[in-house]
């Protein structure tokens, strides 16, 4: 299993969770216009990360523990990749598939089967009278668990980005 994150840090001062909702506006208007790009620009956003990823391959910082490269190192071992990307494999992008890129982008998109998680001290004044209803086992951190409101969830299907997808 694998999560694809997506974080913000906001800055409102008092309570950086008050602008959730058009983060998550924000972000799915993106994925819509991801959705609906031409395979080219597919492509050329795929050939950027690449490059990217290779230059943060190329000069990435040494970890401060040899224990931490030898615990790593034998993690990637085991991975189901061959041996001579063992290195590099959590770093490079290797090949484009069109299909694949696709299918994941329109799972991204379609908001009713994405959950979101929203950390903050205090809750957004949005969700007054709310309070967390849950407290995790380990560490005690009480926590709240809902869907999206329908008004989000509408303005997101409604919403249409405006951003540019190409460096060129």
């Amino acid at each position: 299993m694998s999560y694809i994150r997506a974080s913000s840090d906001c800055a409102s001062p008092s309570n950086p969770a008050e602008n959730y909702e058009e983060i998550v506006k924000t972000v799915f208007a993106y994925l819509r216009l991801l959705v609906d790009a031409p395979s080219a620009t597919q492509a050329q956003t795929f050939d950027e990360c690449a490059t990217l990823a290779s230059l943060s391959f190329r000069f990435a910082e040494k970890s401060s523990s040899p224990a931490d490269d030898a615990s790593d190192l034998a993690s990637q071992l085991s991975g189901p990749w061959p041996k001579d990307w063992t290195l590099s494999q959590q770093y490079l992008m290797r090949e484009f598939d069109e299909r694949q890129v696709r299918d994941v982008i329109a799972r991204l998109a379609d908001i009713s089967k994405v959950k979101g998680l929203l950390a903050g001290q205090k809750l957004p004044t949005s969700m007054a009278g709310r309070s967390w209803d849950q407290k995790e086992k380990v560490y005690g951190t009480e926590y709240l668990v809902e869907r999206f409101s329908e008004d989000l969830v509408k303005a997101v299907r409604l919403s249409v980005g405006h951003f540019c997808l190409s460096n060129v």
